[in-house]
């Protein structure tokens, strides 16, 4: 059998197959003025597949004596430059499309053949479809190394590969990513098996088996390149819209100040998760002293350290905002401790001495009256020897002394040898001392035992000296005590409001001795109900104290709540679960009001020196960077050429950071609702974050669906897991 080129009218170079040149030419001119393609026609077509590709001679003749000869079984040689380039589309494009674009094209043709009284749908697709698949046989053998760079470069441009390059890339180590590679390349390769093997159905069965397997073993082999290809189609997308966000984001800026300040804190907040009902939720539950920036997060924060970088009025709002904000914290916090007592610490101690001293002083009075020769003995005349009761002697002297009395006349003194001694004269009896005498050498003994006691536990801790002076004390309390029965009612009417008094220090000591949570919790767990009151009184007198000292930049969450032991002390300390509760909330909203007023107006003050630089030339942008250039410090260049590069990308111009102050520094209630009820009727910011973590966020999908269904606010938001 011959093959035949011929010349069409229209330039191209076609070939036919047939017995001889009449045979091609009688072809040929059917060709130019084909007759309509007959049910006869599709009947041969779907029985003879060779046929439709015209490899056998009998078909060209068969088909050259019916007369029904037509383009669709025409093979044209594609040996122009138009002809290659079309060819070399194909190729891309089949590749691209995993080998079903002749399959695609074949459907589109032939969808006029499924309306009402046309011929078969199925018959005409596979007559299409085998005239584009010779097509590309024809082109692929003569033009072979053309054919094979365009389908390379069609499964390098697959979109599956750029987004399985992040698939891949996703995994956390070695061998998740090369198993997700060879599964990836096993499912692109058993797809492009199948579409891509010409024949009947066992022949794509089988194409796509080896497809399968061969895909395996290339997407292992190809794995870094699909990964790095992945990232860069990603980085190309997010630059492209980096871009655009740029110049809507200048021009927004320009235009409405406002506007673009309100879809920068929309976007903030949405980086941090934050929705419009959680934030108008957050702004009704807010702690006293939040404002505005403490309601977001992270993202909210530096964005008000963006605003107050820009010249403005926007530095002046932070700084009188948070000066205010850390002057109040002491106060906030004192008032968050009240929540353990309400009651005043020195109106508690006057009111429990009063009532002591109106208690036990008619008492006093009459056993004061009592002679002394009903207790005195010879057994107190020998305790007096002991060493105890002589540092109880001289305490006693003290403490007449501090309480205005002349220690000689209650008859106290030391004789040469430094034994007590009780003058004459003390009592009518002689040296006999007066029941007083007595009470003040007993209320030294007293002060004496009370050393031993630990201030952590509040249990006295007595070595053998320790024991042997409090049995002495006893002894001496049990005979005072028997032989004046006034003297006995006198301390009891007096110990119960000592007994308050000595409370409110067990709560002082319980705040001091923090860093020993499990001695001062036992020991606060062990007292009565109204003890325990007691002792919350004096805990809150040392708390307020304590934050009395606190700088004007210091923290009160450090100082009452910063570490594990402080906050065990505190739950127990604290009388049901609800106070304790609202005070850790009020502790934990002064730590971060704190950490928000450091990165807002700490860190370098290089950034803010350029701005205010750039402001007395009115050329922000220029002198920052010329500056950092002066400077010959790569970081600061980097720094600046950022800075300079993400304040305009994202629209923040002088006008929109003093927008943005307003809004970020204030701690005004009504005016917080009013913010939030205005960001209602601002655009949503792009979702990209908003996206379920998973590795679509680092597809080129996610950028995409930023541009296509969000606001223009931040120019780009760096995809995270």
């Amino acid at each position: 059998m011959a093959t035949f080129e011929v010349q069409g009218p229209d330039g191209h170079t076609y070939e036919i197959e047939a017995p001889d040149q009449q045979s091609a030419m009688s072809a040929f001119k059917k060709m130019v003025s084909p007759p309509d393609f007959s049910q006869a026609d599709a009947a041969r077509a779907t029985q003879d597949r060779n046929f439709q590709n015209l490899t056998g001679i009998e078909t060209v003749d068969s088909r050259l004596k019916t007369g029904g000869f037509n383009n669709d079984y025409i093979r044209e040689i594609p040996n122009t430059a138009l002809d290659q380039a079309r060819g070399a589309l194909g190729n891309y494009v089949d590749a691209a499309m995993v080998g079903g674009a002749d399959e695609l094209l074949a459907g589109i043709e032939s969808l006029p053949y499924l309306m009402p009284g046309g011929s078969s749908f199925l018959d005409k697709y596979n007559i299409n479809l085998g005239r584009l698949e010779q097509q590309r046989r024809d082109y692929n053998s003569a033009n072979s190394a053309q054919a094979t760079a365009a389908t390379l470069a069609g499964f390098a441009g697959n979109p599956l590969n750029i987004v399985g390059g992040e698939f891949i890339a996703a995994g956390k180590t070695a061998v998740p990513r090369a198993i997700r590679a060879s599964g990836f390349g096993s499912a692109e390769g058993g797809v492009y098996g199948a579409l891509g093997t010409e024949g009947g159905y066992d022949d794509r069965v089988l194409g796509g088996a080896i497809g399968l397997v061969g895909g395996g073993v290339a997407g292992l082999a190809g794995q870094p390149g699909m990964e790095l290809l992945g990232f860069g189609a990603r980085k190309g997308v997010e630059g492209g819209r980096a871009i655009y966000n740029t110049l809507k984001n200048q021009a927004e800026a320009k235009a409405n100040p406002g506007s673009q300040a309100d879809k920068l804190l929309n976007r903030a907040l949405l980086e941090d998760k934050v929705t419009l009902a959680e934030l108008q939720n957050r702004i009704a539950n807010a702690q006293p002293g939040q404002g505005m920036v403490n309601l977001g997060g992270e993202n909210t924060v530096a964005l008000g350290r963006q605003a107050t970088v820009q010249k403005g009025e926007g530095r002046t709002l932070a700084q009188d905002f948070f000066e205010e904000q850390a002057q109040g914290a002491p106060d906030r916090a004192a008032d968050a401790v009240k929540g353990l007592s309400d009651r005043g610490y020195y109106g508690t101690v006057e009111s429990l001495d009063a009532t002591r001293k109106a208690l036990a002083k008619p008492l006093y009075d009459a056993a004061y009256a009592k002679p002394s020769m009903q207790v005195w003995s010879p057994r107190v005349a020998d305790l007096m020897k002991r060493p105890s009761m002589k540092a109880a002697f001289a305490k006693a002297q003290r403490i007449a002394a501090e309480e205005g009395r002349n220690p000689k006349e209650l008859g106290l003194d030391f004789n040469d040898a430094g034994d007590p001694m009780f003058l004459v004269g003390a009592d009518k009896n002689g040296q006999i001392p007066s029941m007083q005498t007595l009470d003040y050498v007993k209320r030294a003994l007293d002060d004496v035992v009370e050393g031993y006691r630990d201030k952590t536990s509040g249990k006295l801790v007595l070595d053998t000296e320790g024991r042997a002076i409090n049995n002495t004390r006893a002894e001496f309390l049990g005979i005072l005590k028997e032989g004046n029965p006034e003297y006995k009612a006198a301390l009891e009417a007096y110990a119960g409001p000592s007994h308050a008094l000595d409370m409110l220090e067990v709560g002082r000591d319980i705040y001091g001795a923090r860093g020993k949570p499990a001695d001062v919790i036992r020991r606060f767990q062990g007292l009565s109900p109204q003890d325990q009151e007691l002792a919350r009184i004096g805990f809150v007198r040392n708390a307020i104290e304590d934050l009395g000292n606190v700088g004007d930049n210091g923290s009160v969450y450090l100082k009452l709540f910063g570490n594990s032991n402080k906050r065990a002390v505190a739950q127990v300390m604290f009388p049901d679960e609800a106070s304790f509760n609202k005070f850790a909330a009020q502790m934990q909203a002064e730590k971060k009001m704190l950490a928000a007023n450091r990165t807002v107006q700490g860190g370098s003050p290089t950034s803010r020196i350029d701005a205010d630089k750039a402001a007395m030339s009115d050329a922000e942008n220029t002198l920052g960077v010329v500056d950092a250039m002066q400077s010959r410090s790569i970081m600061r260049m980097l720094g600046t050429a950022m800075q300079q590069g993400r304040n305009l990308q994202q629209g923040l111009t002088p006008e929109v950071a003093s927008e943005l102050a307003k809004r970020l520094f204030t701690s005004d209630p009504a005016i917080m609702r009013a913010i939030a009820s205005q960001l209602q009727n601002r655009p949503v910011p792009a979702p990209i974050s908003a996206l379920p973590p998973g590795w679509l966020r680092n597809t080129p999908t996610a950028p995409l669906l930023g541009l296509g269904f969000g606001q223009w606010g931040q120019a780009i938001a760096t995809p995270t897991q």
